[in-house]
């Protein structure tokens, strides 16, 4: 016998979303992730850098999570702050850019609080240079 499929409503306008989990592309797996990192409800979005969220979670964990998820990141914030939803995908060639721009951009000297507590913590930073295990996106 087969199990009975598991359907979940959808916010279409982020005012809709009361739960994490009304947005679109986040589920129970990226929910939590997002509560890990202190963010319990859809309109803690609104004007958060999804890179700095993807770097949270990183550091949070221990663990670089797949690119992907920093897509799901940009598509639940760019949603929360009116952007029509798109599936994650959508958002892969922007995050792609932005991260080799960040990448050719000049690095700052840190400043001796950011020096002092780089050396103090157990975590390692967490760079956005690494190659892309996400699979590419067919041309729609």
């Amino acid at each position: 016998m087969r199990a009975p499929s598991v359907s979940r409503i959808v916010a279409s306008r982020a005012r809709d979303a009361a739960r994490l989990e009304d947005l679109p592309n986040v589920g129970p797996a990226v929910a939590a992730d997002l509560r890990a990192i202190g963010i319990r409800r859809p309109a803690q979005l609104a004007g958060r850098d999804p890179y700095a969220l993807y770097d949270a979670l990183n550091r949070r964990t221990g663990v670089r999570h797949d690119p992907c998820m920093l897509d799901t990141f940009i598509a639940a914030v760019r949603f929360v702050e009116g952007a029509p939803a798109k599936p994650w995908w959508a958002y892969t060639a922007e995050r792609k850019r932005t991260l080799a721009a960040r990448a050719k951009a000049p690095t700052k000297t840190p400043t001796a609080r950011q020096a002092h507590a780089a050396a103090t913590t157990h975590l390692v930073p967490v760079s956005h240079a690494f190659s892309d295990p996400c699979p590419p996106i067919p041309d729609a």
